[in-house]
């Protein structure tokens, strides 16, 4: 089996369709899926790690997060 996945035909609208979504935010993750039948779109995230403990060190948090003003 190969480990190289085929990119989906209709990437270019689906990465609009993020930038669109993604835009009203200032970090967002938009999972959207492309099954045969058109882009379906799943959910968006306003945490880099989906629930999952951070890959960067924990005093990173506060220097990355700083500037973020909500």
């Amino acid at each position: 089996m190969s480990g190289s996945v085929s990119k989906p035909v209709n990437l270019a609208q689906m990465i609009n369709l993020a930038e669109m979504i993604g835009a009203q935010f200032d970090f967002v993750r938009v999972d959207l899926y492309s099954p045969p039948q058109g882009i379906l779109f799943g959910e968006v995230t306003f945490y880099p790690y989906a629930g999952l403990e951070p890959i960067i060190p924990k005093e990173w948090d506060n220097k990355l997060g700083e500037p973020w003003r909500i």
